[in-house]
């Protein structure tokens, strides 16, 4: 530690600064992409690696739902059954139709009886029937329990019977139907969602799921500055920033990089949140960070108590702080309550007052003062040859010169040199040149004793030999 080092700590031994909580980046790279400290948060990665369709698909397909109960598939068959009985007549009818021995109008309508048996299974059928083309899925709800069946392209007996379907092109993003729900989150992107209420994140890829409460809000860039789903947050600060925010009610400041935040009370404007380091001031509730550029200083105000800050990025968490004003090292004179600091300029005197006494700075020297009865007046020219402060003068007399005080009354002489008439008693009364002097004469016009006009001018020479005489 340097003596000024050493005479600063003194003059301003500094201040609580409160508890500040600076958080360093915990996501190394991409969300998603590397290793995080998740908790219990609810990030799901892709269950479906291949495309839909494939193999892997349809077991992944086989897996997760649930197929139609012995009881479910048993009513339906019958169904079925019932809708093609109507065929098991229709021979009869038809040898019956063809017999020329029967009336021409039995006959007629004996064919018109065996055409409805075969009409009325070939419609029930229709109806049996699902039809799935291809690019396309089908979600079919069935209407006992709710239990959704995902049907790929192809044709399906059962499914269609009692059952409420919803058409999806493969080709979508969101697909989700009864209890099913297959959503895709391509790359670069995240999906937000909730799962029974839960928040839930899902990472790039095809998802498949079994989840009757699931909600699916949409895709947000993972290049998004703030990406927020209840407590849920992934804060990007871009290089050069700060982000501010609170959790809990407590100021939180959030260096540059990217943040995965999982606490229920954190709040963060996504807009004004995010801040320029090279910002003077920033303040986030009670907490401010200030920056002091390099030769600069600040002064500030705690609880009523003035201090400085010197260069550098400061946080600060107090309920009572306020930046008075950022000057440069070089001013003259900065404050801060009762703490002064003083340069007075080279070719000045610095004037200042302490308890009403008259106190001199000279120019060059950084001067520190910590008292309720100090005030700085100002500096003048060094060179004016009287300088009156209060009670103080300072008279500097040239070579050539003889200074004239009074000290009570009584002359006094003041030799060539700086004088500090430091009595109010004692004040200056002027300077008498030492070399020779001319002193002209105006023009005279007279009268002589025989009326002649006259007219003269003169200078008379003269030097001081003694000063306490002249």
């Amino acid at each position: 530690m340097t003596d000024f080092d050493f005479e600063w700590s003194e003059f301003d031994p500094g201040f609580d600064r409160g508890t500040v909580t600076v958080r360093k980046p915990n996501v190394p790279g991409i969300f998603g992409e590397c290793e995080v400290d998740i908790g219990d948060a609810d990030v799901r990665k892709c269950n479906c690696k291949g495309q839909i369709g494939d193999e892997q698909f349809c077991q992944l397909l086989h897996e997760t739902q649930v197929p139609m109960s012995n009881v479910q598939l048993a009513w339906r068959a019958a169904v079925l059954g019932l809708a093609v009985l109507p065929l098991l007549g229709m021979k009869p009818l038809v040898s019956l139709a063809l017999d020329e021995a029967m009336a021409w109008y039995v006959r007629l309508l004996l064919a018109t009886v065996a055409l409805l048996c075969l009409l009325g299974p070939l419609m029930g059928l229709y109806k049996c029937i699902l039809t799935v083309k291809g690019g396309e899925l089908v979600f079919a709800q069935l209407a006992e329990d709710g239990r959704t069946l995902v049907l790929q392209p192809g044709i399906h007996l059962l499914a269609n019977l009692g059952s409420q379907q919803l058409r999806f092109q493969v080709t979508m993003d969101d697909m989700r139907f009864g209890t099913m729900a297959l959503i895709r989150v391509r790359p670069g992107f995240l999906g937000i969602g909730t799962d029974n209420g839960k928040p839930l994140l899902l990472l790039p890829g095809v998802h498949l799921y079994r989840a009757p409460n699931l909600q699916y809000q949409g895709a947000s860039s993972v290049n998004d500055n703030m990406i927020s789903n209840g407590p849920l947050n992934i804060v990007r600060v871009q290089p050069g920033m700060l982000g501010l925010a609170q959790i809990n009610g407590e100021p939180l400041v959030m260096e540059s990089g990217v943040h995965f935040v999982n606490e229920a009370s954190f709040v963060m404007d996504s807009r004004n949140g995010f801040k320029k380091v090279d910002e003077r001031q920033l303040q986030n509730g009670q907490q401010q960070v200030i920056l002091v550029p390099k030769g600069m200083i600040a002064a500030v105000l705690v609880n009523g108590e003035g201090h400085f800050l010197l260069e550098g990025r400061h946080f600060i968490s107090h309920a009572r702080f306020s930046l008075l004003s950022t000057k440069s090292l070089s001013d003259e004179y900065i404050s801060a309550g009762v703490r002064h600091r003083i340069l007075v300029p080279a070719g000045r005197l610095g004037l200042a007052l302490e308890a009403g006494e008259p106190v001199v700075l000279e120019p060059g020297k950084i001067v520190l003062k910590n008292s309720t009865l100090f005030k700085y007046c100002g500096s003048v020219d060094i060179t004016q040859p009287v300088i009156s402060h209060g009670s103080l003068s300072i008279v500097t007399v040239r070579d050539g010169q003889f200074g004239i005080s009074y000290r009570d009354g009584v002359i006094e002489l003041l030799k060539p040199g700086r004088h500090h008439l430091t009595s109010a008693t004692h004040v200056p009364g002027g300077f008498i040149g030492a070399g020779q002097q001319t002193l002209r004469i105006s023009e005279v016009t007279g009268m002589s004793s025989d009326n002649v006009e006259l007219r003269f001018d003169a200078a008379i020479c003269m030097r001081v030999v003694d000063p306490q005489k002249a």
